[in-house]
């Protein structure tokens, strides 16, 4: 008889258990909902907010400003405290600032609950993708002016602007698309905070692109236009270098909304 009291009782406290445990303060459900994480990328030129039109150096030397910036990033992936990984679906975005536009903010929504603690993603387009634009994905599917008109697949960058030629005095017109499978290039970045995701948490990650590195080793007076064809190829495959390492975390946050 006694057994059969302590199943009894068994049976009535569990639910009840499961219940305080499964429950918040207010009466909410305790299981953590998806949430989002907001990836902030500031353009910067020796640390100070890019301008169009601003002169600048180079690390050689050479007089330099931009007139547009547009790259991709994509194939986002957050590694979690535990190790695991989550990649974010048809994760591809186009971040510019020309005279037209500028965006330097990614939302990335419906990631699952948990404690991150680094991101990583690539600039440009994965060869599956850059070899078929039927496959084309996020900013993919609507942007212009990515994809090549002479090519199949897309410019992981576009840097334009003009170089003062210092035996001319005169301002020269400088071209930078870089594309190809060959100048696809992967960034993991270690947050310096970890960050809690769920859906009543609010999440930043605050990058920086520093653009000063972007022509490091390049001659951009000799190499004017470069559009990762063969002849210039040595030349893309430095700036794919370059734009690979100019990427660093300022800061990480996530802060509980009322």
């Amino acid at each position: 008889m006694k057994s059969l009291h302590k199943i009894i009782l068994y049976a009535i406290l569990l639910p009840l258990a499961l219940f305080t445990t499964s429950c918040n303060d207010d009466g909410t459900p305790g299981v953590q909902e998806p949430g989002s994480i907001t990836l902030d990328v500031h353009n910067q030129y020796n640390s100070q907010a890019l301008q169009l039109d601003n002169e600048y150096n180079t690390s050689s030397g050479t007089k330099f400003k931009f007139t547009q910036l547009r790259y991709i990033i994509s194939n986002v992936e957050l590694t979690a405290a535990d190790g695991s990984k989550y990649k974010v679906p048809e994760s591809y975005y186009v971040l510019e600032k020309t005279s037209a536009a500028e965006r330097s903010k990614v939302e990335l929504t419906n990631i699952p609950a948990g404690k991150y603690t680094s991101v990583t993603f690539s600039v440009g387009v994965d060869q599956a993708v850059n070899h078929s634009l039927d496959l084309a994905a996020g900013d993919l599917k609507t942007t212009s002016g990515m994809a090549w008109s002479w090519n199949t697949g897309y410019k992981f960058i576009v840097a334009e602007g003009q170089a003062l030629d210092p035996q001319t005095d005169a301002w020269e017109s400088i071209t930078y698309h870089i594309g190809t499978d060959a100048n696809y290039r992967t960034v993991t970045l270690a947050l310096p905070t970890a960050i809690e995701v769920e859906k009543r948490t609010t999440s930043e990650v605050m990058l920086v692109a520093e653009l000063s590195k972007l022509f490091n080793q390049v001659n951009i007076l000799q190499y004017k236009t470069v559009m990762s064809g063969s002849a210039t190829a040595e030349v893309a495959t430095q700036v794919a270098d370059n734009y690979a390492s100019m990427f660093t975390v300022h800061h990480a946050h996530s802060m509980k909304m009322e």
